[in-house]
């Protein structure tokens, strides 16, 4: 058997870290740098270039950006060449202008740069997938290992640095502050969650309660049920947390089943930790600092009175996407009220590109007048004949329309609206299926246009989240249904369940009969029955 030496390397890595970590990882600029030369630039194109520096050329670090934390100057070295690669037309070209930054490079496409890699908050994110391992892996050797080292008293999220650590470690414990901002408790039988100081609110800011909570401090979740069901007591809820965090605990949707806590990933849908939303979220606060269309359109405070004087639900909350921010409002309100976002936003933006490049300033009150005159004018602008395309029962030639089952039974529609669009679509589908489940009927079919929510549903992937309970509830009741199925149609075939659900803020009744029908609602049942 042959000893290794000092510098030997094991599955492509390093076996030994010392004090020179530059050194010994600067094999990585090595490698870079010898297949950017291996091409040659002068006949490439910037697309070209684009797809070999994504591809290619970030692909290179990851296998160990996903073990080590990289020192700054080898990311930095790193990008460097990248940068060169991408301005200058010959590599053996001395002269040359970087036009943008590489800081501006790495922003998405859509917030002006290019979408490249920054390599620092890539291999954090990389590491805090190594972070979610050690925790919903218990049994597994590495986190044995680690535990019994490192943390034998605790968890990987409370652990320290701790005394002589290794390389490995000190790079995981720079994940950890990532993992905390996106990890939330999933509320099973509540038995391990303390309320008090576990991270178990899903909301992005204060995971766990604002409330003075002193002389709860170990008292589990369980303790906030009914006695006898897993079902939240609200008098005991709003006895103990304040108004906004007892509203977010109400909110929570409980296991019906008999589920344990577990952790889940906050920031994505299925609740399995994503590298891809860690690094989007570091890469947001390594760029806040400049100006986003978030700031522009929400949160700027001119833009805050701009909301707050045409009575719209803009600028309450700091948003950091205006993405999110617009699917949001537009799942909560009507069209009428879509038009008016729409048109105040051309507004301010274009208020915005007059104060830029025309140095003219606009009050407030110009800006709503400009946008309430401008949607005057549009509506004013629709004749008869087409006012009615803005109408629900409106649908184009070819579009996918409610029928008839073709064999004996019920057709059962479903739709949400209001809160969280996904969500509210499961639980409209549970509450669906929780009616169908004492119901005499022989075969039933329960439709939806959320495609989400019924692949989730159909899908034998288990989600550790929210919405994920929401979904096994879903799955338990069908499979104690043997006629009852569930399958996806698109909006068009879904309009009557979708009106009933857009207006449930108007009608407090659950109910119609044929002489209160609404007549948005009547039109389109009228539609759907010819």
């Amino acid at each position: 058997m042959i000893e290794a030496d000092a510098n030997s390397s094991y599955l492509g890595l390093p076996s030994t870290i010392g004090k020179n970590k530059n050194a010994i990882l600067g094999f990585l600029k090595e490698k870079v740098l010898k297949r950017i030369k291996s091409w040659d630039t002068k006949f490439l194109s910037h697309a070209g270039k684009e797809v070999l520096i994504k591809t290619v050329v970030q692909s290179l670090p990851t296998y160990v950006m996903s073990v080590f934390l990289l020192p700054v100057g080898v990311c930095k070295e790193i990008e460097s060449l990248m940068a060169r690669f991408w301005w200058k037309s010959s590599w053996n070209q001395n002269k040359g202008i970087s036009w943008m930054s590489w800081s501006r490079l790495v922003k998405q496409k859509f917030d002006g740069g290019m979408g490249f890699r920054s390599l620092r908050d890539f291999n954090i994110a990389m590491l805090c997938k190594q972070g979610w391992r050690l925790i919903i892996n218990p049994n597994s050797l590495v986190r044995q290992v680690f535990k019994v080292r490192y943390y034998a008293h605790g968890e990987f999220l409370t652990a320290e640095l701790g005394s002589n650590p290794s390389f490995i470690w000190r790079s995981l414990v720079e994940a950890q502050s990532v993992l905390k901002a996106g990890l939330r408790m999933w509320i099973g039988d509540g038995l391990s969650i303390r309320f008090v100081s576990d991270l178990w609110l899903p909301r992005e800011e204060f995971p766990t309660p604002t409330s003075d909570l002193s002389m709860y401090n170990d008292h589990r979740v369980n303790s906030l049920f009914k006695v006898g069901c897993r079902e939240w007591d609200e008098e005991v809820v709003r006895d103990v947390f304040n108004e906004g965090d007892a509203e977010v605990i109400l909110g929570i949707p409980l296991a019906a089943g008999d589920a344990r806590d577990s952790w889940y990933w906050f920031k994505e849908r299925h609740g399995v930790y994503s590298v891809k939303t860690a690094y989007h979220c570091l890469l947001t606060e390594s760029l806040a600092l400049g100006e986003t269309i978030s700031h522009c359109l929400l949160n700027c405070d001119f833009v805050v009175g701009c909301w707050s004087r045409m009575a719209l639900d803009g600028g309450g909350r700091v948003w950091d996407s205006f993405k999110d921010w617009l699917q949001d409002l537009m799942a909560r309100v009507d069209d009428w009220k879509v038009a008016q976002v729409g048109t105040l936003c051309w507004a301010i933006w274009k208020a915005r590109n007059e104060l830029v490049w025309d140095q003219k300033n606009q009050t407030v009150d110009d800006v709503v007048q400009f946008a309430l005159r401008s949607l005057d004018q549009w509506r004013k602008a629709q004749s008869s004949e087409n006012y009615p395309l803005l109408n629900p029962q409106f649908f184009n030639k070819g579009d996918e329309l409610w029928t008839k089952l073709v064999t004996n039974g019920i057709k059962l529609n479903v739709d949400a609206a209001i809160f969280d669009d996904s969500r509210s679509e499961a639980m409209g589908i549970r509450e669906a299926l929780s009616w169908l489940k004492d119901k005499p009927f022989q075969q039933v079919c329960v439709e939806s246009d959320s495609l989400v929510s019924v692949q989730a549903i159909n899908s034998s992937v288990v989600m550790y989240s929210a919405f994920g309970l929401i979904v096994q509830d879903c799955k338990s009741l069908l499979d104690s249904m043997n006629n009852v199925s569930l399958r996806f149609v698109k909006r068009s075939a879904n309009r009557a369940a979708h009106v009933i659900a857009r207006q449930s803020q108007l009608f407090a009744d659950r109910m119609f009969t044929k002489d209160d029908i609404p007549s948005e609602l009547k039109v389109v049942l009228l539609s759907d029955s010819s």
